[in-house]
């Protein structure tokens, strides 16, 4: 019994150094070098390629504010349904006020926008236009 314990409490550490690995490991975002046709004829189409990246990041924008208006009701409707108990002294006077119900409203969190499927878009739609579009792997984060 005491072994199994014990296995338990390796793993566990295992587990934990695992995640902390993973959690320092090195971060890579694309990024993108345009280079532009060489026929001007081409250059109407590249504004349609940034009209469509624009519009895209419109969009990831209205997706993050909602996502943020709807987690601050959530957190405030979560808020309003708490139940308190009220403790008072011997005399009446109020002194303690703990909550009995509902006692734990999370934020949730709206991480974002992400806007890396606007560039994948964009960098698509520039290449249908003749251009060249060359992604390079950098490390923003955990870099060493």
């Amino acid at each position: 019994m005491h072994i199994k314990g014990l296995n338990r409490v390796c793993l566990a550490a295992l587990v934990l150094i695992a995640l902390m690995l993973v959690a320092c490991s090195p971060v890579y975002q694309t990024q993108y070098q345009y280079i532009p046709p060489e026929d001007m004829r081409d250059r109407p189409c590249l504004n349609t390629c940034l009209s469509l990246k624009q519009t895209c990041r419109a969009e990831k924008d209205r997706e993050h504010a909602e996502c943020k208006a709807r987690a601050s009701d959530a957190y405030v409707t979560c808020m309003s349904m708490r139940t308190y108990a009220y403790s008072y002294g011997p005399r009446g006077e109020y002194y303690d006020r703990r909550c009995v119900s509902n006692c734990y409203c999370n934020r949730d969190l709206c991480s974002g926008p992400f806007y890396e499927e606007c560039e994948d878009l964009y960098a698509e739609c520039y290449r249908n236009c003749g251009g060249e579009v060359i992604p390079t792997q950098v490390c923003v984060r955990f870099c060493k």
